[in-house]
């Protein structure tokens, strides 16, 4: 912990002296600024205990760099093979990176977070992954492998490994948060003409499915399944080609079993226009998935799909999706069918990525990332008197005008007797405006979605979380935060207060049509 909090202490140094530096005049506050990083999927197995197979983890971490060898990020893990379909994690981590030859480098990190799931022996579900090794980077793609040490320190899963990793590199391209809604008029003038390049296509999809169980499909326990599943999950799109794209996306059970089914998936998809702006896009993804007491086996999960996808104006589109999703290593089988609304953003430039035009119209789009400790006092718990219960929490926040914002969170529980218990929220928030010499701010949060795993009685796993706190920025874009509020399960037997703390990191990106 104390690599990771020394880590901390340099980055927020690094990015206050950014944040200072886009604050002397206009001009230098719209100037882009890059701050290069990348995506990190890595595979581990850990030994289980009482002979059991070996615990398959994928992971999935966005890393950002500082002064060169450092690092530091946010991911996940979820379980793809052994017995245990349905662990996820969520962590912090940091790391150090030092050439050693050419192309080699040596690579340091260490991992802290929460988690659990699948019935897993994680006590609170804490863990802890120091890791030590070598990669090799080529034009930017590191390939490495890590000798590892995964410790879940309040339960009974402590294991040394080896992990193997790529990385695929990630620049992002902003300006200063307090020029968000600041509209370009003046291209190729000060203080845009260092925006006039190509900008990438992505896609922001919220999407609601239904799995269908036939077959063999049964619970852990033996029976067979005989509901239908529904969820409701959040999906990225990044397009490589104007019509090949990458994605990835999460999903959460509200309904149909009984609280703790969640997937996560990354894969690749083609889009081919038909016409009158109706594409038919074929897709296929890879991740891991369970809880809820669904047979996934290991957790791996393989997902075919088709969508059909009708534009509805420049920006949005609303997509049907079917598809066909397979437990390779699990008795679970189930077709699928969906409805997604669909948000598209030309991001990072002015120019159309594929015709290399003007675009028409862009402007500074504010986003706020948040990683915060979360605490419910006494949390109902199956079996045992309430307790309280710790959770580590990421939250983005997406300004829509200078008052409200869009808003999702994550939260995964480390302390207490909860451990696999996780939450995927969305909502809507308000913060007022800026008191204090623009230090000073409060906001207020309304959010629901799904939440369940671990120990806590949320039933079927609907849940609803009114917030609010304060935030004071240390500058442009640093802020320290904290709130109050409740967690309630209309449906189950959660009703606690909730305290939270954590650092705000923001700023603005370009986005044009």
């Amino acid at each position: 912990m104390r690599t990771n909090i020394f880590t901390l202490l340099l980055i927020l140094n690094h990015l206050e002296s950014v944040s200072q530096e886009q604050n002397n005049g206009f001009t230098n506050s719209l100037q882009k600024q890059i701050q290069a990083g990348g995506i990190r999927i890595s595979y581990l197995e850990v030994n289980m205990p009482a002979e059991e197979a070996n615990l398959g983890l994928m992971g999935f971490h966005s890393n950002v760099e500082f002064f060169n060898k450092l690092y530091a990020g946010i991911g996940l893990f979820s379980s793809v093979a052994g017995e245990r379909g349905g662990l996820f994690t969520l962590g912090i981590n940091t790391g150090f990176k030092q050439r050693l030859y050419h192309s080699l480098y040596l690579d340091v990190n260490l991992v802290f977070g929460g988690g659990g799931g699948g019935h897993s022996p994680v006590g609170g579900g804490a863990f802890i992954n120091p890791k030590i090794g070598i990669y090799y980077n080529k034009s930017g793609i590191l390939a490495g492998v890590h000798y590892s040490y995964f410790d879940f320190f309040s339960g009974d899963i402590a294991s040394p490994g080896i992990s193997y990793f790529i990385e695929i590199p990630l620049k992002l391209k902003f300006a200063s948060y307090n020029k968000m809604n600041q509209y370009a008029i003046n291209q190729g003038k000060e203080p845009y003409e260092s925006w006039n390049e190509s900008a990438t296509v992505s896609t922001f999809i919220c999407r609601f499915d239904n799995f269908f169980p036939f077959g063999s499909s049964e619970y852990t326990f033996g029976e067979k399944i005989n509901k239908n599943l529904h969820l409701v999950g959040f999906e990225y799109e990044h397009f490589l080609k104007k019509n090949i794209f990458l994605f990835f996306h999460a999903d959460g059970a509200y309904k149909g079993f009984r609280s703790g089914f969640m997937d996560f998936f990354v894969g690749a998809g083609v889009s081919f226009f038909s016409s009158r702006n109706f594409y038919m896009v074929p897709r296929i993804a890879f991740g891991g998935g369970g809880g809820g007491r669904i047979q996934t086996g290991g957790g791996l999960l393989i997902y075919p799909s088709l969508n059909l996808e009708q534009k509805i104006s420049t920006n949005f589109s609303i997509s049907e999706n079917g598809g066909f999703l397979i437990t390779p290593f699990g008795s679970f089988k189930a077709l699928s069918a969906g409805i997604s609304l669909k948000y598209n953003l030309c991001m990072g430039g002015t120019l159309n990525p594929f015709s290399g035009t003007a675009l028409n119209s862009y402007h500074f789009f504010g986003l706020q990332f948040i990683i915060e400790n979360q605490s419910y006092l006494k949390a109902a718990l199956h079996y045992v008197a309430p307790e309280n219960t710790q959770l580590l929490s990421l939250q983005i926040n997406a300004d829509i005008g200078k008052r409200f914002y869009i808003a999702g969170q994550t939260a995964f529980a480390y302390l207490g007797q909860s451990g696999g218990y996780a939450e995927g929220l969305f909502g809507i928030g308000i913060h007022s405006s800026p008191l204090l010499n623009d230090k000073l701010q409060f906001i207020f949060n309304g959010m629901t979605g799904i939440g369940g795993g671990g120990n806590i009685p949320t039933e079927q796993g609907f849940i609803i979380k009114p917030t609010g706190g304060i935030k004071y920025y240390l500058g442009d874009q640093i802020a320290l935060y904290t709130s109050v509020g409740k967690i309630y399960s209309p449906f189950g037997k959660l009703n606690s207060w909730s305290f939270s703390g954590g650092v705000v990191y923001a700023f603005s990106v370009l986005t044009g049509r």
